[in-house]
């Protein structure tokens, strides 16, 4: 089961590729970033009893994404983005390091990335 925690817009932002220790400009865009919360049940002998919650940060690049290199996205490369995150109180200006790739979209324009960070995650729920 998925349930979705909280939604947080993202503006005057930038994406960057770190590559050998140095970082390269990917992308200017808007977006949005998706807090969930994922639990499952494991079967006991027979019976849905074992439950396990996780919750997940995807950071969803969506509007007017202009990039800025040729560079395709890849699940061994990690990226940085730095970004106006507006909450429900206040607007902060945060830096996601180590995103990972997790999606891409083609037909919708979207790209998705993971939030690996907890004290982040933490940080933009109280928001």
């Amino acid at each position: 089961m998925v349930k979705l925690i909280k939604t947080l817009d993202v503006q005057n932002a930038s994406l960057n590729v770190i590559t050998a220790g140095r970082r390269f400009p990917l992308a200017q865009f808007a977006g949005k970033i998706e807090i969930t919360e994922h639990q499952s049940m494991a079967p006991i002998l027979g019976r849905r009893c074992k439950g396990e919650k996780k919750i997940y940060a995807s950071f969803i690049l969506c509007q007017n994404i202009e990039y800025q290199s040729d560079d395709t996205f890849n699940t061994g490369k990690v990226y940085e983005a730095v970004g106006d995150v507006q909450g429900e109180q206040s607007c902060e200006r945060l830096i996601f390091s180590g995103l990972r790739f997790e999606d891409m979209d083609p037909l919708e324009g979207t790209v998705t990335l993971e939030v690996t960070d907890l004290e982040l995650i933490r940080k933009m729920i109280e928001m």
